[in-house]
């Protein structure tokens, strides 16, 4: 059985063994990025939503004294909007760099520190899974690839994946204060989150965790969250208590009818279904109209997706079902450009390597999943947040792979289990 040690790490481990696994972790870490870099073609920096990170970053940045982070340059009054912390990040960064190397190798920095960080954390309890984990990590090029986008995936796993691990793991009561410092900045970067603070109080007392312990945890949760949602409450009262006023529930009807990637709203043709989703007779034009400033029209889509739902149970949940597949299978290379002209043997072998290798990491951390539950390991406690993804996602549009990366290095841990398993098989070690 695993991670069920309490032998200090200095016993487990000398100093010259963790340089060794460091710099083995480092070298792969830079061949796999310098590998994605030559395939992949990063020059558009601030295309799709690296534009509004970026616009919003410099606004945070630049008018930071006057309180001013609209999304819009040209707006005067502050607003609420979006979670600002990978805004925030951007703006900052891209003070110092700003071509698109650049940008990669900073977030590749902040990401290796990261994969340290779980190696030191996780060496103390299984210096086996620490190292062959975090080398997956290092070796994970649907990772490398966002490192080179402004994307708020960048910060957003990290965070996520230490907070998890901070709290599963806990030496102190510090660390519990670090996990809720962790999430809070989890929640503001992406506010999807906004319930997995809940989720883990609760597996936590279900594990014996008392409340004394937990209070750090919701200290520091707190002290990084309550600052945002008063400001936004503030200024909108009608934001609240949840991070940003956001678009929900535009994105819950889109996840009422849309399928796959065809189902798309485009310029000049709107799809029959979408429309029928609405109980308001309404015009192309004046849809279009309403769509584009979706983030002002929350209500329009509360009111049309509440209707929709309760009227169409079955045909929601189909659809919720039929796409589901896609914010897990895929080349998690969708949102990116190959250097390989497309079409091309070159390009199909980066796409076809890319979706089975994502395919069988699945298939070993599903099975990592359960042999821990087996083995009664506590690394079972690391599914909390595949879990909550697996859940909170359901019924947006979402249907991308983009949206369970966060996820991903904690997948790779459950591979990790998998791979050590067979290897005690093989070798005929006792299980």
């Amino acid at each position: 059985m695993y991670l069920t040690s309490n032998t200090p790490m200095h016993s487990r481990g000398n100093k010259k063994e963790i340089f060794k696994d460091i710099v083995i972790i480092l070298t792969l870490f830079i061949f796999v990025r310098i590998v994605v870099f030559l395939l992949f073609d990063f020059s558009d920096l601030f295309g799709g939503d690296s534009g509004y990170y970026a616009e919003v970053g410099n606004n945070i940045v630049n008018n930071f004294s006057h309180g001013e982070y609209s999304s819009l340059s040209n707006s005067i009054d502050p607003t609420v909007f979006r979670p600002p912390l990978y805004s925030a990040f951007v703006g900052i960064m891209t003070l110092v760099v700003d071509s698109p190397l650049s940008v990669y190798i900073y977030q590749s920095v902040v990401y290796f520190i990261f994969a340290i960080v779980c190696y030191i954390v996780l060496r103390n309890e299984d210096k086996k899974i620490a190292f062959l984990s975090v080398l997956l990590i290092a070796a994970s090029p649907s990772d490398a690839l966002y490192n080179g986008r402004i994307l708020s995936e960048n910060i957003v796993t990290p965070l996520l994946v230490m907070s998890s691990i901070f709290f599963i793991f806990p030496k102190n009561k510090t660390r519990y204060f670090l996990s809720g410092i962790l999430i809070g900045a989890t929640i503001l970067v992406r506010d999807v989150y906004i319930l997995l603070p809940l989720l883990f109080i609760i597996v936590g007392l279900l594990n014996g965790v008392t409340s004394k312990a937990l209070f750090p945890y919701v200290l520091g949760f707190l002290l990084v969250v309550s600052p945002w949602i008063v400001r936004n409450i503030n200024l909108d009262e009608n934001s609240g208590a949840f991070v940003s006023k956001g678009i929900m529930w535009s994105n819950i009807w889109s996840g009422s009818w849309i399928e796959d990637h065809n189902d798309v709203i485009g310029k000049n043709n709107i799809p029959k279904k979408a429309l029928d989703t609405l109980h308001v007779t309404i015009s192309e034009g004046e849809f279009l109209e309403i769509w584009a400033n979706k983030a002002n029209n929350e209500n329009f889509f509360k009111d049309a997706s509440v209707y929709y739902i309760l009227n169409n149970p079955i045909k929601t949940v189909s659809t919720w079902v039929s796409r589901y597949h896609l914010l897990w299978i895929g080349t998690r290379s969708d949102l990116f450009v190959t250097s390989a002209e497309r079409y091309s043997l070159e390009w199909y072998f980066i796409k076809y390597f890319l979706y089975i290798l994502n395919v069988v990491v699945l298939f070993f951390s599903v099975v990592g999943i359960f042999l821990a539950i087996k083995d009664r390991s506590k690394l079972i406690l690391l599914v909390v947040p595949i879990i909550y993804s697996a859940l909170i996602y359901i019924p947006f549009y979402n249907i991308e792979t983009r949206y369970t990366q966060p996820i991903y290095p904690i997948i790779l841990i459950y591979m990790t289990y998998v791979l050590l398993y067979l290897k005690k098989l093989l070798t005929k070690e006792q299980v």
